[in-house]
């Protein structure tokens, strides 16, 4: 009989470690990887996961799952490694429970799920989106006739971000076929999986990026030059040079996007589709109120002592 996907798919399942946890975690991790249900990124950040779990206890069952594991990992976290803030733990803690998920609901195995007696606490990030002035002094500096090729190279890929919203792996995928007349039409690798699609107008700073990646790279291997690591080494040299007082990495792109775009009157549904979100909910926290807008919103306050006219 031939060896059907079906079959040798359920075979692989039935393969899966369904005693120890942690040989478990690492072998669905692959498994997932292989399926193109994750990507390299996401494989690599699950990965680090596991061996963070080892560290705590080199075994763990099944078995040995309780109402105090995710408790007492937490506090090991906090002790003994680098995880000490609450977002590097829930980072983690979020890998954990991901994987328990995957064990209970996907394959069936049967255990006391730690995360039903702890809930994982996350605090507001700390990057924050560029301000108007600061994104400017960014396309600023790229339009600088000598500007050191690196810069300008990793410079053009943090600006893609700044006005399409893309996601940094994304943008390191990018391909000339996402562009459909005037718009972007594609699929997020991170939402892929849930055939999510993304549909959204160019932008003539996009067309005059797109433009200049392929008179000086080429347009096969678009935005993903450098390597990613090095890519945020530069955009932060270039933070430096530019004297902006702040952590810049790609993350913040999407964020400077989302904040900009609701700081000139965006309508958060509009923007929910813009990102690929299913509901403006996901949308909002992406959105973070610039200061000045703040100021001049809280003039509204004085309004409260004043009679109606």
């Amino acid at each position: 009989m031939d060896l059907s996907l079906e079959i040798f798919l359920k075979e692989f399942y039935s393969s899966l470690n369904k005693t120890d946890f942690l040989k478990y975690m690492e072998e669905k991790i692959n498994l997932r990887y292989r399926q193109g249900d994750i990507e390299e990124s996401s494989r690599i950040n699950h990965l680090a996961s596991v061996r963070k779990l080892r560290e705590w206890k080199p075994n763990l069952t099944f078995s040995e799952l309780n109402n105090r594991t995710a408790q007492l990992f937490d506090s090991w976290m906090k002790r003994k490694t680098g995880a000490k803030t609450l977002n590097a733990r829930w980072a983690i803690h979020k890998n954990f429970k991901t994987y328990l998920n995957q064990a209970r609901k996907v394959d069936h195995i049967d255990f006391i799920h730690p995360y039903d007696f702890f809930r994982a606490k996350k605090e507001v990030g700390r990057h924050q989106p560029l301000t108007k002035d600061q994104f400017l002094q960014f396309w600023e500096y790229y339009q600088e006739p000598l500007i050191h090729p690196s810069h300008r190279t990793v410079l053009r890929a943090f600006l893609f971000c700044c006005v399409t919203g893309m996601r940094h792996g994304d943008v390191r995928r990018f391909d000339l076929d996402w562009i459909d007349g005037e718009f972007f039409d594609f699929v997020p690798g991170k939402t892929k999986r849930f055939g999510t699609r993304v549909r959204m107008p160019i932008s003539k700073e996009a067309l005059d990026l797109i433009a200049d990646e392929i008179d000086e790279v080429n347009d096969k291997k678009m935005f993903r030059y450098p390597s990613e690591q090095k890519q945020n080494k530069y955009i932060n040299e270039i933070s430096d040079l530019l004297e902006i007082k702040m952590k810049v990495c790609f993350q913040i792109a999407r964020e400077t996007f989302a904040t900009l775009y609701m700081e000139h009157d965006g309508k958060l549904e509009v923007l929910a589709s813009f990102l690929g979100h299913t509901t403006t909910q996901m949308s909002e926290k992406y959105v973070k109120i610039m200061d000045a807008r703040k100021k001049s919103e809280g003039l509204r306050i004085s309004n409260f002592t004043k009679p109606d006219l």
